[in-house]
């Protein structure tokens, strides 16, 4: 796996990749960034690029929180590395920056992945809750409670436990409740009919966030499909990247 950096509109994207081939687009979640996907940037045959969103990791920051943006900022990094199309694969919040890549730009994503994904209508936090969540940003066991839950069957490693945790604090502070908001807007309804390229939807059946019905109204407005993963949290690419792996090639070459 190499890294580098592309400048996009005066904002510096830091990304990972891995291979030759057709192309993957890693697409990560909340508080998250290119290392999510590490365990699993090496898939026989293609070519898997790894990016850090404006806002997280490495890359630099924008004054927006909107999926709909970093769908923008994603689909230039791609323009700029030549790359024509994808196999586009979105985890959790950045489900709903895959959607968005396919609705607007049909043409590029040739087979749209959702791992978990924000719903296509979105993901409601209730603003009661944000306070807890800015209190993330200075109480780092309540972050780290909130992240074990998240990883599933991978909470138990507190080695990586406190690395996703020193990650997540890179993003944009502003972003924390940011997201909260922006999640809650949207919604791909009406936009859905613009792709009808193939499409699948992984939950996990574990998943405290993201559910089966989630899964199931997000997969038929594409028209694609889902599939409920047993004993699996909401993140199959750490939890058990080999099944991973096979979920994702087995759709590739359908």
């Amino acid at each position: 796996m190499k890294t580098s950096s592309k400048t996009i509109r005066g904002t510096e994207l830091f990304y990972a990749e891995s291979g030759e081939g057709p192309v993957i687009l890693y697409i990560h979640g909340n508080t998250a960034s290119h290392i999510w996907w590490e365990e699993v940037m090496n898939v026989p045959g293609y070519r898997t690029i790894a990016p850090d969103m404006p806002n997280f990791g490495q890359s630099g920051r924008i004054d927006s929180h909107k999926p709909a943006d970093y769908a923008s900022y994603l689909f230039d990094l791609m323009d700029s590395l030549g790359v024509e199309q994808a196999l586009v694969v979105g985890h959790s919040l950045g489900g709903a920056v895959a959607m968005d890549l396919a609705v607007k730009h049909p043409a590029f994503v040739n087979g749209l992945f959702l791992l978990d994904s924000c719903p296509i209508d979105g993901l409601k936090t209730p603003k009661i809750f944000h306070p807890i969540i800015k209190k993330y940003l200075e109480d780092r066991e309540l972050f780290s409670k909130a992240m074990k839950a998240i990883m599933g069957t991978r909470g138990s490693d507190e080695a990586l436990v406190r690395r996703f945790v020193d990650e997540g604090y890179k993003m944009n502070p502003e972003s924390f409740v940011g997201h909260a908001v922006s999640l809650g807007n949207v919604d791909y309804h009406k936009e859905a009919k613009a792709y009808n390229g193939p499409m699948r939807f992984i939950c996990g059946s574990e998943d405290p966030l993201i559910k089966e019905k989630h899964a199931k109204k997000s997969a038929k407005r594409f028209g694609g499909d889902y599939r409920m993963i047993d004993g699996i949290g909401h993140c199959l690419c750490i939890e058990d990247p080999a099944r991973f792996i096979a979920e994702l090639t087995e759709f590739a070459g359908a």
